[in-house]
């Protein structure tokens, strides 16, 4: 089942808002409504926040040496102590001084920290950016998995384009505002996990419940990955890769080994028995031997997300089945012959949960990645193809028996 939670389908305010004022308010309105956790809300006076948006947004607008900032700002919630502190400072959050750091934290790892002092926004300290999967801690019980950082994060994807917030994400570009929500609170992300888990883990993936964030903690950083390269990418998700009717053309086949699903397992199964060891009340002293076996896999698993994220920079798509293997790359879309898609014309694209169609207007200003993406679903029940645009919009098509849904204004920041 997927996780829930209340916040990340908030709706928007009744006062419809633009520009990054308006972005103020819709984050306010998340923090003033009750639908964070006790300490989560940042120390943030309205007046602050608004000042916060306001130069993160006009120092999106100002290039340094001929290129616009890409960089992400983080105000630690009430109950929060940062983790990973690179180093600490303690200037004036100014338009300028951002612009100056704006190079330092380009580094998609790195973010500066911000408190507001006697009413007054300061950049404190550049911090590794805490994430739900990261290089050294996942999986890792001696170091611990500190999970997703609580606070407020402001990110500049280019001039006048910024994403904010915590579990509701606002998205500014062009002016306008649009809300944003993880996959990973999808029915349809859950079940997808569920069946993945079961058959990588076997009887361990009964040991924690939550297999949306499980599988979406890897899911997430490929296509994290897979966003920072600004190149874009299809990846398909399909019950039978292999079946000969198919309208793919394959282009790059892929060894059985290649396979981010095991490599996934080996890591999560290792540590699942170092953590039982620890949490025994004679735990056993753990060898060399463990230490390594846990270090050699989680460097597989990061070294497989690496690679793969990589081969998205070939045209085409990348070709999975539902249980994470990667069976070919540079994958093409093939027109349907008519017989076969007069077969499933009745299968209607709907946009999101809501019931309406996508109509022939709307789907002629789509890009041919997500046309292809609808026309496999159609052809393919059971199908999911998740789309990086360039400029690191997400979006996903889900083909079910007899619809297709397209969800829109998907984040890249799990849960």
């Amino acid at each position: 089942m997927a996780a829930t939670d209340p916040a990340i389908n908030r709706p928007f305010s009744n006062v419809p808002h633009e520009g990054p004022d308006g972005l103020a308010r819709e984050i306010a309105a998340t923090y003033g409504q009750g639908y964070l956790r006790p300490g989560d809300s940042p120390k943030l006076s309205q007046d602050a926040l608004l000042s916060l948006i306001r130069i993160v947004y006009l120092a999106s607008q100002q290039p340094n040496e001929g290129r616009f900032p890409r960089l992400k700002v983080f105000v630690p919630g009430e109950s929060y102590t940062v983790q990973g502190m690179v180093f600490a400072i303690d200037i004036e959050l100014t338009v300028r001084s951002l612009r100056r750091l704006g190079p330092v934290l380009e580094a998609p790892e790195l973010c500066a920290i911000v408190i507001e002092r006697e009413g007054v926004l300061c950049i404190v300290g550049i911090a590794s950016r805490a994430r739900g999967f990261t290089e050294l801690t996942f999986g890792e019980p001696v170091l611990g998995d500190e999970g997703a950082a609580h606070g407020l994060y402001v990110e500049v994807l280019g001039p006048g384009d910024l994403r904010a917030g915590q579990y509701c994400r606002h998205r500014l570009v062009g002016g306008v505002i649009r809300q944003e929500s993880s996959y990973w609170y999808s029915n349809w992300f859950g079940e997808w996990a569920d069946e993945a888990l079961s058959k990588l883990l076997g009887s361990k993936a009964e040991d924690n419940s939550n297999h949306a964030s499980i599988l979406g903690s890897v899911w997430d950083h490929l296509l994290w990955r897979i966003a920072g390269f600004a190149h874009g990418g299809c990846l398909l998700v399909l019950p039978d890769p292999s079946h000969p009717d198919l309208p793919i053309r394959r282009t790059f086949n892929v060894n059985p080994t290649c396979n981010l699903g095991a490599a996934f397992a080996q890591v999560y199964l290792t540590a699942s028995t170092a953590w039982q060891n620890l949490e025994n009340p004679d735990p056993q002293p753990i060898t060399e031997e463990q230490i390594r076996d846990r270090l050699q896999h989680r460097q597989k698993l990061l070294s497989t997300i690496d690679a793969t994220a990589r081969l998205a920079l070939t045209d085409g798509c990348l070709l999975f089945d539902r249980h994470l293997r990667l069976h070919s790359f540079g994958c093409m879309i093939e027109a349907v012959p008519s017989e076969k898609l007069h077969l499933r014309a009745a299968i209607t694209c709907l946009n999101g949960n809501a019931n309406d169609e996508v109509s022939e207007e709307v789907m002629a200003t789509f890009g041919a990645r997500r046309r292809s993406a609808i026309q496999i679903c159609k052809m393919c029940p059971g199908a999911l193809a998740f789309i990086v645009s360039q400029d690191g919009d997400l979006r996903a098509v889900v083909g079910k028996a007899n619809k297709v849904r397209l969800y829109d204004d998907l984040t890249l920041w799990g849960g």
